[in-house]
């Protein structure tokens, strides 16, 4: 009992040298965790920026092969108008009933595809009335709205005829039969992980 009170009574702690061994121990333990959670966090945030994007790029390019597989004129005019390697017009109708037709734009610019359309006002035929641009180069500043993101490739269209045979140089609109687009994507915080989407259409209607 006398040893145990003696124990008891004593007050002794840790010294100088031991508190600051343990403050070390302690800090190397939260950089360490400090790291890991950081590494964490960026790996989430990759993955799900990366998730957006493959989604964005699935349903641009998937609208844009259905708008062009319904390319129509309805009179003796060939429907894509505009054919390079980075922009590409074309005449598509609506889903309404009757239906209006739409002048349709895509454009690869600073990184990112956009989409201008113009619809027309009538419903009875061409000539189509009401579209507010009629050539590529007269699309206002404003009509033109972002569509995918984070493009690395520089060109995104690529056409063909009707024997298969890639068309090369300088496109003629009206020996386009098949459409070609592909888009890769990378994501900021880790550009060197790309995706690649690619899809094609080919046109239904011929004047």
């Amino acid at each position: 009992m006398r040893r145990l009170r003696t124990r008891l009574g004593q007050e002794d702690g840790l010294t100088l040298s031991e508190l600051l061994v343990v403050l070390v121990i302690m800090g190397i333990i939260m950089a360490a965790l400090a790291l890991v959670l950081s590494m964490s966090i960026r790996q989430s945030s990759q993955i799900q920026e990366q998730s957006s994007l493959q989604t964005e790029v699935r349903g641009a390019t998937d609208t844009m092969a259905s708008e062009l597989r319904q390319a129509y004129t309805g009179d003796t005019t060939y429907p894509i108008e505009t054919a390079t390697a980075t922009t590409l017009q074309f005449l598509s109708p609506d889903r309404a009933v009757p239906f209006h037709n739409r002048r349709i734009a895509y454009r690869l610019a600073g990184g990112q595809i956009d989409r201008a359309v113009t619809t027309s006002t009538d419903t009875d035929g061409p000539p189509w009335a009401g579209l507010a641009w009629t050539s590529f180069g007269s699309i206002p500043a404003g009509s033109w709205v972002k569509r995918i993101g984070s493009v690395s490739n520089s060109a995104v269209f690529s056409y063909y005829d009707k024997n298969g045979t890639l068309l090369t140089g300088t496109i003629t609109p009206s020996a386009v039969y098949r459409v070609v687009v592909t888009v890769t994507v990378a994501t900021k915080a880790a550009s060197t992980r790309q995706y690649t989407y690619s899809t094609s259409a080919a046109l239904r209607w011929e004047p």
